[in-house]
């Protein structure tokens, strides 16, 4: 399941865990199920504190998120060759690429976006290996009042199916619309040979602005 704040959080209950797999990647945890036999794998890594930070830098730290988010919709997906690289814990490479005299704030957002939904999907294929399935199902948590922007893409032609479970008072509506995107950039690494072990993966609070 994905507790998502600050930090997200992302977990499966799997039949089996390669432990082995454990120490190889950072952020990666595992613990014992209630149930005799399965294992909750996991991934956690910096995620909304890193929207958090942008929000702070380019407009202020109490700007509505919406008004983040109606710009970020202004700019079409790519969002035009700006890239983010959003590990800013740890990598010397972190921060935006692509920019050019025409970039504006939204185009920063809406790549923080993108690159934290790419992220997401890395570490789903991580949790993947480690856990050993392959992912035919995933629950997006999100928030009741979930806006137009995290539900309106959905793909297709593609194995997953998705389900959305409500929760109440979010507080970041930012974190909930993150949902989409990530789930279609999941699924866009998805391949037609992945149809072995099922397992559900428990992700959410991404954006699709599409």
């Amino acid at each position: 399941m994905l507790s998502s704040g600050t930090w997200e959080i992302l977990m499966v209950r799997s039949a089996q865990v390669d432990t082995s797999l454990l120490c190889d990647y950072s952020g990666s945890t595992c613990e014992l199920d209630s149930q005799p036999g399965r294992y909750n794998p996991g991934m956690q890594w910096l995620a909304s504190g890193v929207l958090e930070w942008v929000r702070k830098l380019l407009w202020s730290a109490d700007t509505p998120w919406q008004t983040l988010i109606a710009e970020a919709q202004a700019i079409p997906p790519g969002a035009r060759g700006v890239r983010m690289q959003c590990d800013l814990l740890a990598s010397q490479h972190a921060g935006w690429q692509g920019v050019t005299l025409n970039t504006t704030r939204g185009h920063f957002y809406r790549a923080a976006l993108e690159g934290l939904s790419d992220q997401l999907a890395q570490h789903l294929q991580t949790l993947e290996n480690i856990g050993r399935f392959r992912a035919k199902e995933l629950l997006l948590v999100a928030a009741a009042a979930a806006t137009r922007c995290g539900t309106r893409s959905r793909p297709t032609g593609l194995e997953y199916r998705s389900k959305f479970s409500m929760m109440p008072k979010p507080r970041c509506p930012a974190r909930r619309c993150l949902a989409g995107m990530a789930w279609a950039s999941s699924l866009r690494r998805n391949r037609p040979e992945r149809r072995s072990r099922t397992a559900t993966a428990i992700f959410g609070r991404k954006l699709n602005l599409n």
